[in-house]
């Protein structure tokens, strides 16, 4: 696997979505305008410098259709979903990125192609202000350091 879109296709549609009923997701006010866009129904609340998705049904993310997974197309998804399993922490102008346990799979994704997801991720995360970093930084930082392997 060489990109997090391998992950998503080989991985992901093995699992599921457990990501997607396990935590909501972070937010930009960039993100937010191109969702509201893409023509679905969803709810979010605000949150720091960002905002939330809130969860649907079961609950589960508003865009997980069963049998298809993520109903949102690939320029409407938030960094938050398309970085996962990886997280990151951001302090004094440095990030810190971590694979996330939450990931029923996180042990099939080998350090090395983290890495590269990584350098791919803080092109994105240029266009996301310094409050907005350190806000998803915040949620990140309040999982358990058990459920975290730094990469």
């Amino acid at each position: 696997m060489k990109f997090m879109p391998d992950i998503y296709q080989v991985i992901c549609a093995k699992c599921g979505g457990v990501c997607c009923r396990s935590y909501e997701i972070f937010l930009t006010k960039c993100e937010l305008e191109k969702i509201k866009r893409s023509g679905f129904d969803f709810k979010y609340y605000k949150y720091g410098a960002g905002w939330l998705l809130k969860l649907g049904r079961g609950p589960a993310c508003a865009f997980l259709k069963k049998g298809i997974g993520c109903r949102l197309k690939k320029k409407f998804k938030p960094l938050d979903c398309d970085l996962f399993p990886l997280g990151f922490i951001y302090c004094r102008g440095k990030f810190e990125f971590y694979l996330l346990k939450e990931c029923a799979y996180h042990k099939k994704i080998i350090p090395a192609e983290a890495k590269k997801i990584r350098k791919r991720i803080l092109l994105r995360l240029k266009t996301w202000s310094e409050t907005e970093r350190e806000t998803y930084s915040r949620l990140i930082a309040a999982r358990p350091k058990s459920s975290m392997i730094a990469v």
